[in-house]
């Protein structure tokens, strides 16, 4: 049987926690915080905290809000685009075979909890297996619909049924 390797899904302070602990769950980490507004510091969850550069061999930052796609883009929020879909397929394939992969959005419910299903996709999970093993983990995930469809373009999948299927 072929090793699966981890894709863990951690809300930002329980993942900084671990990290301050010394506890890395993974070599590898998808941050995916709030864009930031340039006129101001940056909030708490517009940034990937610095000990999380220190404590990965690779980290891939990208920068959109758990909104919907047809939101009116306000206040610097924006959607996952289909871009930050192939930007994260793309470390995960670059890392694959390397490690495992640990994800944090600021509450690890939606934005994360849909980045780890493409992954798990791409590891070599179907789509209910994906969708299974995030709620092995996470049983309160709800993985957000955009950024699945974004994946299920770009590979032919069916992430976003899997997800919206109840008993998956």
């Amino acid at each position: 049987m072929k090793c699966r390797p981890p894709v863990l899904v951690f809300g930002q302070r329980e993942l900084e926690s671990r990290v301050a602990r010394g506890d890395i769950p993974a070599p590898f980490l998808v941050s995916i915080v709030e864009p930031r507004t340039w006129f101001r510091r940056p909030l708490e969850d517009e940034r990937t905290p610095k000990a999380f550069g220190r404590a990965f061999r690779g980290v891939l930052t990208l920068h959109f809000s758990d909104i919907p796609e047809e939101t009116p883009r306000r206040g610097g929020k924006r959607p996952p685009s289909r871009q930050d879909a192939r930007r994260i397929l793309r470390f995960a394939r670059s890392w694959a075979g390397k490690g495992g992969f640990a994800l944090h959005c600021w509450a690890g419910v939606s934005r994360s909890a849909a980045a780890a299903m493409g992954i798990l996709y791409v590891l070599g999970r179907t789509e209910e297996e994906a969708f299974r093993e995030l709620l092995a983990q996470r049983p309160y995930a709800n993985p957000h619909q955009g950024l699945l469809a974004h994946f299920d373009a770009i590979l032919g999948s069916r992430l976003a049924a899997a997800a919206a299927s109840p008993g998956s």
